[in-house]
This record gives structure tokens, sequence and C-alpha cells, in this order.
């Protein structure tokens, strides 16, 4: 799972919820973590598990004065914007390919564990040294993804669609099959000699039937993007081949292709990942914790996790 996660971020993205937040967390989730934030004492030590790109610590940097420090880790390779790098850089350390199942560092060393869309994803080994590293009377304060969330819903939908173009008569089939007769195109005397050939204009036909097919389940989709995005990826592709040539366009393939899978595998892994009522209970208690508030966490009306608070017993 790492290595799409650090595939991910090395493209730029601050935190997973870039859909719906262009620059940082707004709305409901930051003022969730401003109130956590408002209410640290100073000199607090502070650790972020599976930070990404740094969204919660630019947050907890621009909300607190230079007493509180914070440690950000995360198992993939991150590449936090050079603006907070900098900005913080006495106050803040990032440490990527970080396993929060066996963290480096010392029994009751921080004041408050924080993490969004992360923890979760690492299991109760992880909840557990959380606990080791708490201090007494330490605090976590976790954003969680919630079973019947808005994004574990359109990931479930994502897999789906990924079954679709994946398929032996979907759009990526259908595609690889067009890669050579637009090669030839490209050659001199392509057209004439693909005229009258029953393989290339078969292979015409069932693209064709593969971009209708699409067309008409992104237009029933509550969630289409991910389809209109292949689709244009795979017509750009198309268009470009007979200048490519045969071999370059098989290696683009390739990279989209590769690009879908990691996509699809976070996906996967998000909805594994979330949290029933139940789940989020033994999470909680695993950390050493006893629960002192959680509440379901809505943006513009819909449901987006768990926003969770407590206390070391």
């Amino acid at each position: 799972m790492s290595s799409n996660w650090s595939d991910y971020w090395a493209q730029g993205a601050l935190h997973s919820c870039v859909g719906s937040f262009k620059g940082n967390y707004g709305g409901a989730i930051a003022a969730f973590w401003n109130e956590v934030f408002v209410g640290l004492k100073p000199g607090a030590r502070v650790l972020d598990v599976a930070t990404g790109n740094g969204a919660l610590p630019a947050l907890l940097m621009a909300a607190r004065d230079a007493n509180v420090t914070c440690e950000a880790i995360d198992l993939a390779t991150i590449k936090p914007p050079f603006a907070i790098l900098s900005e913080w850089r006495e106050r803040l350390v990032f440490r990527s390919q970080i396993d929060s199942s066996a963290l480096p560092y010392s029994d009751s060393k921080f004041d408050l564990c924080i993490s969004q869309y992360g923890i979760e994803y690492a299991g109760l080994g992880a909840a557990r040294e959380v606990s080791r590293v708490l201090k007494p009377g330490g605090e976590i304060a976790l954003v969680v993804h919630h079973i019947h969330s808005l994004p574990v819903r359109i990931a479930q939908e994502e897999a789906r669609h990924g079954s679709f173009l994946l398929a032996p008569d979907g759009l990526f089939a259908c595609a690889a099959a067009m890669l050579e007769p637009l090669s030839v195109l490209g050659q001199p005397g392509g057209a004439e000699r693909l005229r009258g050939n029953a393989k290339a204009e078969r292979a015409r036909n069932r693209f064709n039937q593969a971009m209708q097919a699409l067309e008409l389940r992104a237009a029933s989709s509550g969630t289409p993007d991910l389809l209109h995005e292949q689709q244009a990826q795979i017509g750009e592709l198309c268009r470009a081949t007979p200048r490519l040539g045969m071999m370059a366009a098989n290696l683009r393939l390739k990279a989209i292709r590769a690009a879908l899978d990691a996509h699809l595998a976070r996906q996967v892994d998000l909805v594994s990942a979330a949290k029933t009522a139940e789940g989020l209970a033994q999470l909680v208690e695993a950390c050493g914790c006893a629960t002192t508030s959680v509440e379901a966490l809505h943006v513009d009306g819909a449901l987006f996790g768990w926003a969770v608070l407590g206390r070391k017993h």
C-alpha cells in the first residue's frame, strides 16, 4: 500500500481530499482541528500519524505559537510543500517510511496524537504504539473514515468503475487492440493499407462500443469523474498514436493503466479501513484512551467521517 501512496504524495497533493478542498482542509474539518489546537498548552508536543504531505501540521503551526512542536510521520515517502518545510522548520519534523506500528519514540513523549484518515489504515498495532508514546493524561484527536461516509461511497463506486474499465471487453482492452491499426495510420500509405482490413474494423467497432458503454455508465453514475478521466486519457492516447508509433503508445497505455491500478488500490484500502461505531471504539481503546467526544463529521451536508477526542487513562 505505501508505494501507491508514495506515488500519490509525489504528485504534490497536500491531503487525500483534493476533490473537496483545493487548498488545505476547510469548513467543519478545519473547525474541528482549530478547536483541538487552540486547547493545547504551551510547550505541547504533538505527533501526527500518517501525515501525508502535512495538511494537519500546517493547520497546527498556523494556529499555535512557537512553543508547540510536532513530529509528522508516514509509512509512504512524502513530499511536503517547501513553504511548510521552510516556514516552520524549527518546530516541525517530517519523517517518511516510518511504520506507525513501531514508532521510533520513547515512552510518554507526546501530549497529543492526531491523525486524519490515517491511523485506521495501520490497525490496532499502530493504536497500541500511540498508547505507548502518549503521556498519562495525554489526548488523541482523530478524523476517521466512517463506513457510511461520502468518501467511502465514492471509493466503492470507483472500484466498480475500475472493474468495468478493466473487463475483457472494457475500454482498456479495446484501446490496446486499437493501437496497432492507429500506428499503421501514421505510416506512409497507412490509410490505404487499412482499407478493407477486417481486423482493424473489428477493433474500431469494439472500441466505439466501449466508449459508448462508458458514456452510458457515466450518465447514470453519481460519481462519474474516474470514468471521464480515463476516457479523456485514452482518447488523447488514440489521437496521438499515429504520431507516437506502436511501441511508445503501448508504453503510455501501460502507464495510464498503472496509475489507474494504484488509484483503485487506494480506494480498496480506504473502504477496508473505514470504521463502524464498534470498530471506532476498539481503535480508541487500543490507543489506551477513554472517549471524551465522538461525532459524525459533515461537510456541506455530506457525512465525511468520525471526529473523535479521547484522553489516556
